[in-house]
């Protein structure tokens, strides 16, 4: 097939009619739902935690980041063009690793926390221990929805993405209503308790994909090997489009204090409106690539 503008054309529309729609649905949920809690949780937080806040979650999306560009950024492209028994062991294998990632950044959390106390500085230690609530689901509900794309079933994401995002704006909206005071660690363990459920949801949806994986025997350093080859460079350039995103924000914190980021954020966050085409594409594309890839050759 010759690449031509009439043929690009044709394949944007055959993807959107097909599941590409449902990609463009599926971040429009979680970009949606999000800007529903940013502004629940501005309302919630007194400004100074709201800010502290911003600071927090931007090291959790620093995590996620890496865990996608290292480990299931390569399993939407080496699994969309993976079958059979390949694809299961290079699945489980995957979810090990990200288990282990995550286990790894909670510990490191946890470590933080405990230094920023013992330097008097409790607000930062208070932070980090909360990130340290949400580490682990956050992530393994992030990986769940990226094996769902691997298997083009984006719809079955989809449904995953809107439990979970739904699930924290019901239960920030739960807490709002009883009056309870809006808190850096509450806010995590609201999305440790959305992610755990909707990761659980995951593991069914999964299920004969996961089948077995922390008894099976597996040759995890194989599997570890073909991401990392594929994700190394990967990872440089989500580390620095994560600077470029989130770095002003950490310079505004250092200069002007948590209660300025509070306000610089709500001021930026607008952009985030064009999340779903962005992202959607982004998430969609390189599965649909490397299926191509291995049934044209080109």
């Amino acid at each position: 097939m010759k690449l031509s503008p009439s043929n690009i054309t044709s394949s944007i529309q055959g993807a959107v009619r097909h599941r590409g729609a449902h990609a463009v649905l599926d971040q429009a949920v979680i970009s949606g739902l999000n800007f529903v809690t940013f502004l629940l949780l501005a309302k919630w937080m007194t400004t100074e935690a709201f800010g502290g806040y911003i600071l927090t979650f931007s090291v959790l999306l620093f995590v996620q980041t890496l865990q996608h560009a290292l480990i299931t950024r390569a399993h939407n492209v080496l699994g969309a063009k993976a079958e059979g028994q390949e694809y299961t062991e290079l699945t489980q294998g995957v979810v090990k690793l990200v288990f282990a990632f995550s286990v790894v950044f909670t510990l490191l959390a946890l470590v933080v926390g405990y230094v920023f106390h013992l330097l008097t500085l409790p607000t930062w230690g208070d932070a980090a221990l909360s990130l340290s609530v949400a580490i682990i689901p956050w992530l393994f509900q992030d990986a769940v929805r990226r094996i769902l794309y691997s298997s083009n079933r984006i719809a079955a994401a989809a449904l995953n993405d809107l439990i979970c995002y739904g699930l924290q704006v019901v239960l920030i909206l739960a807490l709002l209503g009883m009056g309870v005071s809006g808190s850096i660690f509450l806010v995590f363990v609201v999305f440790g308790a959305s992610s755990l459920i909707s990761g659980l949801i995951g593991i069914l949806q999964l299920r004969t994909e996961l089948s077995g994986t922390f008894t099976n025997n597996g040759n995890l350093y194989a599997v570890w090997t073909r991401l990392w080859n594929f994700g190394k460079w990967l990872t440089t350039g989500e580390f620095i489009g994560w600077i470029g995103q989130n770095g002003n924000t950490w310079i505004v914190g250092a200069l002007l204090g948590a209660p300025l980021v509070a306000g610089y954020r709500a001021a930026t966050y607008v952009t985030n409106l064009l999340n779903p085409l962005d992202l959607s594409v982004s998430n969609y594309l390189p599965v649909k690539a490397a299926q191509v890839l291995q049934a044209e050759g080109h």
